[in-house]
């Protein structure tokens, strides 16, 4: 009979966790400095590979991450390995975050570098958050955030469906300094597998 790996708690606060970890042969490097985080109503289930949580918030905290450089092998078939995790958040909160990301396999791109970012000032907060490995969906009331590249974001919120058969944004709102967004996305299609395979 299997033994359920089970983690509850009413609620966790840590403050003041700085971690630095560098890689000097492959390039790798992350960082954090975090002034505060905490969760709220947290039931984990290791075994059954699931998590149910009041709510989670991150405030004026700072995470750097440089991926690592990619050496290109020849390698033979391996098993693939797939998570059955479902995670269910009711509410996520980010205040005052920075977050750093490098490619090191990507050179620097002019703009806003999806392998280079830099943003600060990031705040969010969200409804409902429900992720599995067949679907996402996210109730998202607030996002905000500057790239070092000069683009802004000044306000986002947006109803996010994801499934194999489709993605739908609904109620879509996007505010920059110098544009905004009011729409409704909608993608439909029969398997996301055959995208690449059959555009």
């Amino acid at each position: 009979t299997a033994v359920d790996l089970f983690f509850k708690a009413t609620s966790i606060n840590l403050k003041d966790i700085n971690i630095t970890y560098q890689n000097k042969v492959n390039g790798m490097y992350y960082a954090n400095k975090i002034q505060h985080v905490g969760a709220t109503k947290i039931h984990l289930n290791l075994a059954k590979e699931k998590a149910v949580l009041g709510s989670i918030f991150l405030d004026s905290s700072f995470i750097q991450f440089t991926a690592p450089k990619i050496t290109r092998l020849t390698t033979t078939d391996t098993l693939a390995v797939t998570s059955n995790w479902k995670i269910a958040i009711n509410k996520l909160q980010l205040k005052n975050d920075a977050v750093v990301y490098d490619d090191n396999n990507v050179a620097p791109a002019a703009g806003f570098d999806y392998a280079h970012i830099g943003l600060n000032n990031i705040q969010v907060k969200t409804g409902n958050i429900y992720y599995a490995a067949d679907s996402i969906i996210a109730n998202i009331n607030q996002l905000a955030f500057k790239d070092k590249s000069g683009f802004t974001i000044d306000s986002t919120h947006a109803n996010i469906r994801y499934s194999n058969k489709g993605i739908e944004a609904t109620q879509l709102f996007i505010k920059t300094p110098q544009s905004l967004i009011q729409h409704t996305l909608v993608l439909k299609y029969g398997d996301i597998k055959k995208i690449n395979t059959s555009p």
